[in-house]
């Protein structure tokens, strides 16, 4: 059998199997959005996933080009096999990666590191002004934390660790008040209410924590049904922090 036709079946095999993989999942998506359907899409990983998928497509198909199958078949220089093999070879595994649960941790790490932070600026005017907060909000018993920690959310830095937001639901005391907490929050970050609800639950991640010293759990639905929030309780906390 022709060995042309044997290298042109593995490569274009190997380009199927990963196109098939891209439009399985993103064409059953395309079909649920247009039947007006929820669907199972996360911008902060379909994104740069589908980036990867279709750069890593382009570097699969490389041999292709320039007459790239016949200088692998016919080529005795090993420079000129691996300058079409290589690319080759990061195609699949860029393509392959982007699919791993590493590529969701690492690329969803980074992101919560650098979004939505980068740009956000706090509302405190001073580190003096910073400290009176820090103690009327301990004192209220809203937050246990040390004054280095509330700094570093001050100053919008990576924290060593994460602030306890202590406040609970009135009508059920073993509950965390996350409405408050996103109130506080947004009466200290310049720009919070343009935030969309997964930066909020992000930027909240990264600086609070249970008393527990966990996550806390805040849905996208929590968040909305604080921006329609109107309670006393809620404006208790703009009270504390203009007094």
């Amino acid at each position: 059998m022709d060995k042309a036709f044997i290298v042109k079946a593995i490569i274009i095999s190997i380009c199927l199997y990963f196109g098939a993989r891209l439009l399985w999942r993103y064409g059953k998506m395309f079909v649920l959005f247009m039947l007006n359907e929820p669907t199972k899409w996360d911008k902060q990983i379909d994104k740069p996933r589908l980036l990867f998928n279709i750069f890593g497509l382009i570097l699969l198909a490389s041999p292709f080009y320039s007459n790239g199958i016949q200088q692998l078949i016919h080529s005795k220089s090993l420079l000129v096999q691996l300058s079409y093999w290589m690319p080759f070879i990061a195609g699949a595994f860029i393509t392959q990666l982007s699919w791993t649960t590493k590529f969701k941790d690492v690329y969803g790490g980074i992101k919560r590191k650098i979004s939505p932070f980068r740009n956000l600026e706090t509302t405190f005017s001073s580190e003096i002004e910073a400290t009176k907060i820090y103690e009327r909000f301990s004192q209220e018993g809203y937050i246990q934390t040390d004054i280095v920690s509330f700094m570093a959310f001050v100053n919008l830095e990576t924290p060593k660790k994460r602030i306890i937001w202590q406040d609970k639901i009135a009508r059920q005391p073993k509950r965390i008040n996350r409405q408050s907490l996103i109130e506080f929050m947004s009466n200290l970050i310049i720009g919070f209410e343009s935030l969309e609800n997964q930066q909020i639950i992000s930027l909240i991640d990264r600086y609070f924590c249970n008393p527990s010293n966990q996550s806390i759990k805040i849905s996208s639905k929590n968040v909305t049904d604080w921006r329609n929030n109107d309670s006393a309780y809620l404006r208790k906390i703009s009270d504390l922090i203009k007094a």
